[in-house]
């Protein structure tokens, strides 16, 4: 629950009914919200009840310097969560409720990179196939309808560094942008009432409204077919130049144990000056929260970027990457062999085991060079029996063999014959622009 804490805090409120809480007097042994050193404009998690402990509330509230607010009611006396109209004026305590210890769990976000930490495939993308979901930052979608939008990172507004940015196209119609998760991960919002909230600035030139939408798939895991389990669902409105945390709460069906999907869809961004961006991107099961709009959503969950990276992994490996701006080559540290006159095999151990045996790869595929690489998008490969550098006249392709969840066999096949004899083993040389991922995504 979005609330600060106060220490051994509760006062008789100054009004009875459906008012605001204002203070009329400390409880004794207690102090007042100004005297524990209360905030304005912070929010704070509430009990209020009767003196007979009859009529009782519990909500979020904002403390104003002198009243604290009655926002949200979580809970009731009377089973709703509608305002009580105390009859007379109310003990009120704030302290944590359930729902804030629950954000003390750890890692409750559903989500993976849902400030936009990781950019493996590059820190741009143009959605070339509009009207197709792509992958672009790890574990994030993107669509375009009518014409191609792109995202890019960018320095975020808020508590995150970074945030994907959405860039308008003339004669652009639609942008989504979706995640789907785990069945594993999934599981644990099944049959809950759960809260999805993104941070959203709005450069669009007018006023949007985005909407949430939700699927599961039919089969765990397999995307195949899907059904819907929310249906464009608006969010707050968020004004021109206007950053705006929006956040919904809604029950996820009990078929999410199969796995799950969420998107994001802000309407048409039809000229490239139009923009929006987004970070800070949570989903977690809030039982206690009422369905419907929320402008005091739980705290999200800011995973470690080193941690991020290890989750994205999981499901896009950089078999072979080289590093840009260094001006020279990376040498894989596997030792590999010419295993025919038209292979090279380079082992590959994946220090973590990934999602499914990987079953592709993202990235252009490389020329081939025999010389030390150390620009473009190029490999090369040292014979330590010549010793020296393979030369090849043929078009390289690349696969991976024998590969499973943990690793396999990083194979270079051309149409021609590698210089060198079979059996002779050696280092692959990569430039700096090259960018071979293994991809066992959903």
């Amino acid at each position: 629950m979005a609330s600060s804490f106060l220490d051994v805090c509760r006062f008789i409120s100054g009004v009875a009914g459906t008012a605001d809480f204002t203070v009329g007097s400390a409880l004794a042994g207690y102090q007042t919200p100004s005297t524990a050193g209360a905030i304005t404009s912070a929010s704070y998690s509430y009990r209020a009840e009767s003196a007979d402990l009859t009529l009782w509330e519990i909500g979020i509230g904002t403390w104003s310097g002198t009243t604290l607010g009655r926002q949200i009611v979580l809970a009731n006396s009377l089973g709703t969560t509608g305002k009580i109209s105390f009859s007379t004026t109310p003990i009120v305590g704030i302290g944590a409720l359930s729902a804030d210890l629950n954000t003390l769990r750890g890692d409750t976000n559903a989500l993976r990179n849902g400030c936009f930490d990781i950019w493996q495939r590059g820190t741009s993308f143009t959605n070339t196939a509009t009207g197709t979901f792509q992958y672009g930052p790890d574990g994030w979608m993107l669509d375009s309808v009518g014409a191609a939008c792109t995202i890019a990172q960018v320095f975020a507004t808020g508590n995150s560094q970074w945030a994907a940015q959405i860039t308008g196209a003339t004669s652009n119609t639609d942008v989504q942008l979706m995640q789907r998760i785990e069945s594993n991960k999934a599981a644990k919002l099944a049959g809950r009432r759960c809260t999805l909230q993104a941070l959203i600035t709005n450069n669009s030139g007018a006023t949007i409204t985005p909407t949430a939408g939700a699927a599961f798939p039919n089969a765990v895991d397999n995307w195949t077919t899907a059904t819907n389990d929310l249906n464009a669902v608006s969010f707050q409105s968020i004004p021109n130049n206007g950053v705006v945390r929006v956040a919904l709460t809604f029950l996820v069906s009990l078929n999410a144990k199969n796995g799950y999907e969420v998107w994001f869809d802000f309407g048409a961004l039809n000229a490239n000056t139009k923009t929006i961006a987004i970070t800070e991107v949570d989903l977690q099961p809030t039982p206690s929260f009422p369905a419907g709009l929320t402008s005091f959503p739980p705290p999200i969950f800011f995973r470690d970027p080193s941690d991020e990276l290890m989750l994205a992994y999981r499901y896009l490996y950089p078999v072979a990457q080289g590093q840009v701006g260094l001006g020279t080559s990376i040498v894989l540290p596997s030792l590999g062999a010419r295993t025919s006159s038209t292979t090279i095999d380079i082992p590959v151990s994946l220090p973590l085991p990934m999602r499914i045996p990987p079953f592709g790869f993202v990235g252009t595929t490389p020329t081939w060079q025999a010389s030390n690489p150390t620009s473009g998008n190029v490999v090369a490969f040292f014979d330590n029996n010549v010793p020296g550098f393979l030369t090849n006249a043929g078009t390289i392709s690349v696969s991976l063999s024998g590969g499973s969840a943990r690793g396999g066999l990083l194979r270079f096949s051309s149409t021609a014959a590698y210089s060198g004899s079979q059996g002779d083993n050696g280092n692959l040389f990569v430039s700096p622009n090259v960018n071979l991922l293994l991809t066992a995504e959903l």
